[in-house]
């Protein structure tokens, strides 16, 4: 506690005398003081962000611009497993209307990165995995299915199977068919964000290719 008091002491000393720490001091506790404060009353207009119902495509979005700020953080990781064909592994939901999507998800709090993505993997493939290269990554302002909108920070890597077993009709909650799945002859409106994910695909490709060759 006497550590932190004299931390905040001594930034008041240097605000009180040195302007230009002064107005980084005032920045710096203003971009913390507005995230507790209703979102539309500290965001200007032009300051909005769109965010897509996820249920809709890039090509033709649905969705509301909303103030950044009173998003949800969601912060998520993704696997890419490739057959011997170049195949991806996916999943959807026929219940919920949902398309191919690479298995993954969100990470909860007490979770690292890598721990959130074997979880739900295992989740919605039956298979056990180790995770491997990134392959990249990218910022999604998206609203989800239950309505909750999210600034949403996505990770994708590469994953080897160790274990466990395919499960080709899912789990029954959120994936109702698991399969590999060649992009190059499904229909794209039946992939989410099906432009993302072939871009991802052929990324993963020549990762894939370049561990091969060393």
């Amino acid at each position: 506690m006497g550590k932190i008091l004299r931390f905040y002491l001594n930034v008041l000393k240097l605000a009180a005398r040195d302007k230009n720490f002064r107005a980084h001091a005032f920045d710096e506790l203003w971009s913390v003081v507005r995230q507790y404060l209703p979102a539309r009353l500290v965001t200007r207009r032009r300051d909005y962000v769109f965010c897509r119902y996820l249920t809709s495509t890039i090509e033709n979005p649905r969705g509301r611009w909303l103030p950044a700020v009173g998003l949800c953080y969601r912060l998520s990781a993704y696997g890419i497993l490739l057959d011997e064909q170049g195949r991806v592994l996916m999943g959807s939901d026929e219940k919920m209307n949902f398309g191919w999507n690479l298995p993954g998800g969100g990470i909860n709090k007490d979770e690292t990165l890598e721990q959130g993505l074997i979880r739900e993997f295992k989740e919605e493939t039956g298979l056990e995995i180790r995770v491997g290269a990134p392959v990249a990554n990218g910022d999604n302002f998206c609203i989800m299915p239950t309505g909750r909108a999210v600034h949403a920070v996505l990770h994708y890597y590469m994953v080897e199977v160790v274990g466990g077993e395919l499960l080709p009709a899912g789990n029954g909650f959120d994936t109702s068919r698991v399969a590999f799945i060649d992009l190059d002859s499904v229909p794209p409106q039946t992939v989410v964000d099906y432009k993302a994910v072939y871009s991802l695909i052929i990324r993963a490709r020549l990762l894939y290719k370049s561990a091969n060759l060393t």
